[in-house]
């Protein structure tokens, strides 16, 4: 006969050495959130639950209490206390925890879980809501409508958790609309609530959004003056008092411009007993001003109710891998956010090596990350675009490494797999290339003029590159020729600098598109696909150095200029790769406008 122990879960020694050993608590067997739902939680503890009860639950049920929904009352967790173990008393509402198996004469499935729950404990709705399962809001979720009739609803144009994200758009009339979340009764360790979310609104904070809570039935407030507080991802703007008719007007809130990735907020909720019912709502208002180019609004997913968690800059990067294609011999870029955690700053760099090399390893010259390094604040996010050329590659298929290196003390180098697919040219992707004869109008009559692939150098020199956007013609800025762009070194820095030809062209305010922030300085921004180039960004003629680009860069320098063959100003931009330390040596990859004077989104 086996010999008997004796430990701290088994005091009394009831239990063979090897079955304690097998069935330690740091060897638990997981218990399916479905089960665990329809046991009135969502974590299982001390006692043996009637497998052939649970195994009667019809799927219907199942898949209710997966959504969130209340478990029917005869699903409640009707436990029987093993003779091995004491279950605890009940009160009110007894949390449940995992256990080890007591015994091998137990038989284990999927259904014969090992429980203990407090008959009078209420089901909990789930605690982790993607909106994925669906294309309808989740059960027990609800919404409101604004003054243009818009409602929050499930979309798959952008999510944190791929396919899905609940989104309002953005109006032009003063209203609100309101997503709400069902009644949530918290447990003593549901002290935090975490969402991602982004915004693309009009650039002056006139709209925007606010979180709020109502507490055991009482009227919504907003969860600062709750008592709550933000970890991270907190208010960025104050919405204007006036002039609009915004219903939330005056209040802080997150508002302006936009959020490209979602970032990661987190609430540190209010201080309470345990068992109290809240209820949140996301509350989006609209005044009577403009509204940002389409798709605008707010998006919000992966919403998260729990402990609260790490302080401690924390690298959270989606998705794990990455696959493109690049068809030869242009050049093709696809995104990988990086989001912190955490509520202290996160710094990192970006490098890209072979599938199977240490991050220590040299650089691959084929495949490139934009930003290569910066820092996130608490909750911030931003997007690693990496751009494959395909005109230094063969066709076929290439595998990288992106390492991620950080201050995340937990995870100071993140690594994620990138599968380039090359393919051979075939029917033209681009419209004329400007040969000889050539007007550059697409093939198909319409107004976008692209280049199609160029791959021309930059000199490091202070003559450049100089372009004409419409003829084609490039080369060295040549005194009292003027061209469209000029792309050359800047006197005494050696840095890549731009000059947009505004001085010799009276008929028109021809420039690039620059950042907006909140210190005056200038900054051509680097753009990437998806960005909109049209006639409401904030523009600049300085001829200056493009100082986003010089740390080594692929994307796009939006602009504006004179076309004199139309006789009026069109939008375009730029494909332009960049090399650290000062941007050399540098590479115009192609570029496009559209030449009826509308605006044009990079593809």
């Amino acid at each position: 006969m086996a010999g008997r122990c004796r430990t701290a879960a088994d005091p009394r020694g009831t239990l063979p050495c090897r079955d304690r050993q097998r069935y330690a608590p740091g060897r638990q067997r997981p218990v399916t959130g479905a089960v665990a739902s329809a046991c009135g939680s969502t974590r299982l503890h001390a006692a043996v639950v009637d497998a052939n009860r649970i195994k009667r639950l019809s799927r219907a049920a199942i898949e209710r209490t997966r959504r969130g929904e209340a478990a029917p009352r005869r699903l409640a967790c009707n436990a029987r206390p093993h003779a091995a173990v004491r279950a605890p008393p009940s009160p009110t509402r007894t949390p449940c925890m995992p256990l080890h198996r007591p015994s091998r004469s137990a038989r284990w499935s999927g259904l014969a879980v090992l429980a203990a729950c407090s008959l009078s404990a209420p089901a909990l709705a789930a605690r982790d809501w993607t909106f994925d399962e669906a294309t309808t809001l989740p059960a027990g979720w609800s919404t409101t409508t604004d003054g243009a009739g818009n409602a929050w609803h499930v979309v798959a144009d952008a999510a944190h958790s791929a396919p899905h994200a609940v989104h309002i758009a953005e109006a032009e009339v003063p209203g609100e609309a309101s997503l709400y979340s069902p009644l949530l009764a918290l447990a003593a360790d549901e002290t935090e609530l975490s969402f991602r979310h982004r915004w693309n609104l009009e650039v002056a904070p006139y709209d925007g959004g606010v979180l709020e809570i109502a507490v055991d039935g009482g009227g919504f407030v907003d969860i600062l003056d709750a008592g709550g507080r933000f970890v991270s991802g907190g208010y960025d703007a104050t919405l204007a008092p006036c002039c609009g008719g915004n219903p939330i007007g005056g209040r802080a809130a997150w508002s302006g411009g936009e959020r490209a990735g979602f970032i990661a907020t987190r609430v540190a909720l209010p201080p309470g007993p345990a068992g109290r019912t809240v209820q949140l709502r996301w509350r989006f208002g609209t005044d009577s001003s403009t509204a940002a180019p389409a798709p605008n609004g707010w998006w919000i997913d992966t919403v998260r109710l729990g402990p609260a968690g790490s302080t401690q800059p924390t690298v959270d990067l989606a998705p794990a891998a990455l696959g493109f294609t690049v068809v030869a011999p242009s050049t093709a870029a696809a995104p990988v956010m990086l989001a912190n955690l955490g509520a202290d700053p996160l710094a990192y760099t970006v490098v890209v090596v072979d599938a199977e090399a240490a991050c220590s390893a040299a650089p691959l010259p084929w495949l490139t990350a934009t930003p290569a390094g910066g820092a996130l604040g608490a909750g911030a996010a931003t997007n690693l675009w990496f751009a494959a050329r395909g005109d230094v590659l063969a066709a076929g298929r290439y595998r990288a490494t992106a390492c991620v290196r950080s201050n995340d003390p937990a995870r100071p180098e993140a690594r994620v797999a990138i599968d380039v697919t090359v393919a051979a040219a075939g029917s033209p992707l681009f419209c004329s290339g400007f040969e000889l004869g050539e007007t550059g109008r697409c093939d198909d009559g319409g107004t976008v003029v692209r280049s199609g692939p160029l791959n021309w150098p930059v000199p490091a020199d202070f003559a450049g590159l100089a372009i004409d956007l419409v003829t084609g013609t490039h080369g060295p800025k040549t005194g009292g020729v003027p061209a469209d762009v000029n792309l050359y070194a800047g006197d005494g820095s050696g840095a890549l600098s731009v000059y947009w030809y505004a001085d010799v062209v009276p008929e028109a305010f021809v420039a690039g598109v620059v950042d907006v922030n909140t210190t005056g300085a200038v900054d051509f921004s680097l753009l990437q696909p998806g960005a909109l180039v049209h006639e409401n960004p904030f523009y600049s003629l300085l001829s200056k150095p493009l100082d986003h680009w010089l740390a080594g860069a692929t994307g796009y320098l939006g602009f504006k200029f004179w076309n004199e063959q139309t006789g009026q100003v069109n939008y375009g931009f730029l494909h332009l790769q960049t090399t650290a330390p000062a941007g050399f040596p540098a590479t115009v990859l192609d570029y496009a406008y559209d030449r009826s004077g509308a605006a044009i989104r990079i593809p």
